[in-house]
C-alpha cells in the first residue's frame, strides 16, 4: 500500500513536497495529478477537501473512500454569503459526493457535531466518533506537555497510551480524526495508534 498526502502545502510523498496554488486543485489539474499519482504505484491517498473546492465541484467525479469533519469555524466567509452558506457547502461533501455505507469520522467535540451527525445519518453513512464525546475512539485523558501532548484513548475495548507529538487540543482533534480515517480504510488500529 503506497500512500500520499495531498492538502493546503500541496502533495506529500517520500520525495517531499511538491506546491500547489489551492487547497483543492481544479478538477482538471485533481484529476491529472490522481491519474499520474495512480501510474506511480500509489493507491492511497489523504485529501483535505476545502468548502470552497467542494462549493465550486472540484471533487465531483472523485471516487472517495471515506470522509472525516475536524471542525467548523469562520475561516471561509470570504467566499460564502454566510455561515448556514459555508455549512451546507462543507455538507455537500457528506450529502451528495459520499455513498451509502461509506465510512465518516466525525469530531464528536466540534461545536455542530450533532448537526453533522444528522446529515452523516440522513445519507445512510457509517459513522465513526471520534474525541471526549467520541465512542468509536474515545478521548479519555489529555494531558499537555511543552512540545507533544499525552493521550489516553479507547477504541473496540483496548486502551492505548500515545505520546503525540504536536502540541495543541486541535492537533489532537486532527490527529484522532486521521487515525480513525486509517481504520476506516482498512489499517489495523493497533498499527495506527502506533504511529
Amino acid at each position: 500500500m503506497r500512500r500520499r498526502l495531498s492538502g493546503t502545502i500541496g502533495i506529500v510523498d517520500s520525495k517531499g513536497a511538491h506546491y500547489g496554488s489551492l487547497t483543492t486543485p481544479g478538477p482538471v489539474e485533481l484529476a491529472r495529478t490522481l491519474d499520474e499519482l495512480a501510474a506511480r504505484g500509489i493507491t492511497h491517498l489523504a485529501m483535505e477537501a476545502s468548502s470552497l473546492g467542494i462549493d465550486q465541484r472540484r471533487l465531483d467525479g472523485v471516487r472517495l473512500t471515506a470522509a472525516g469533519f475536524t471542525n467548523f469555524s469562520r475561516d471561509h466567509l470570504d467566499h460564502h454569503r454566510d455561515m448556514e452558506e459555508y455549512f451546507a457547502a462543507k455538507m455537500r461533501l457528506f450529502d451528495t459526493l459520499l455513498q451509502p455505507g461509506q465510512p465518516t469520522v466525525l469530531d464528536a467535540d466540534s461545536d455542530v457535531a450533532g448537526r453533522v451527525a444528522g446529515v452523516c445519518k440522513a445519507r445512510g453513512l457509517n459513522l465513526m466518533a471520534v474525541g471526549a464525546k467520541g465512542e468509536t475512539i474515545a478521548l479519555l485523558e489529555m494531558r499537555p506537555r511543552a512540545l507533544s501532548t499525552a493521550l489516553r484513548l479507547r477504541h473496540e475495548n483496548q486502551e492505548y497510551e500515545i505520546e503525540l507529538p504536536l502540541a495543541g487540543a486541535f492537533q489532537t482533534s486532527n490527529a484522532l480524526v486521521a487515525a480513525g480515517l486509517a481504520i476506516a480504510s482498512g489499517d489495523d488500529p493497533a498499527r495506527v495508534f502506533a504511529r
